[in-house]
């Protein structure tokens, strides 16, 4: 039986590497462990059909589809779901700029660039405002174990582009406990 991470692992040699793990196995490309309940990826709008055909192909049901996310549940419960986040194709290719390099077993992925990583955790919660604490965290975390990668400027651009206000101000006072 395929594990949602191989799953993962085809899909993205189909989309000839157009394909970003991103969530919390993306953390441990950064230093940052965190326990995660699924598996989450970011693919163009252009390359989401491929990506549908691939998990499907491996017997992973769509649970839920909007235009911008997709949740893929495997055949048992020994499988993690799959979450898709769906971006149009001018921020896939921002977002695939500097990428960093996660291994996981056997399989080599993907993942954004620090920034960008820390940027997708502020959007998040931003467009939910339920996921502060956890993704608070999870910048807190990052940027801890990355000391000096994202100067205070960057940091502060980041959270005015795309955070909810007051962000960079509850950020900066937890940075400074």
């Amino acid at each position: 039986m395929k594990s949602s991470l191989d799953s993962v692992a085809e899909a993205a040699v189909q989309l000839e590497g157009r394909l970003l793990l991103v969530g919390g196995y993306a953390l441990q490309a950064y230093g940052v462990v965190r326990q995660t309940m699924d598996v989450d990826v970011l693919v163009s709008q252009a390359d989401m059909p491929a990506l549908r055909e691939v998990l499907t192909a491996s017997r992973f049901a769509v649970a839920a589809e909007t235009d911008v996310f997709a949740r893929f549940r495997g055949p048992t419960v020994y499988q993690a779901d799959i979450d898709a986040l769906v971006v149009d194709e001018a921020t896939f290719a921002r977002l695939a700029v500097g990428t960093g390099q996660l291994a996981v077993g056997k399989h080599q992925f993907a993942v954004p660039a620090l920034v960008h990583l820390v940027a997708l955790k502020l959007h998040a919660i931003r467009n939910n405002p339920r996921r502060e604490l956890r993704d608070l965290a999870d910048v807190l975390s990052l940027l801890q174990a990355n000391a000096g990668a994202v100067d205070d400027a960057a940091l502060r651009d980041l959270c005015a582009r795309y955070g909810p206000e007051g962000i960079w101000e509850r950020l900066d006072a937890a940075r400074n406990r």
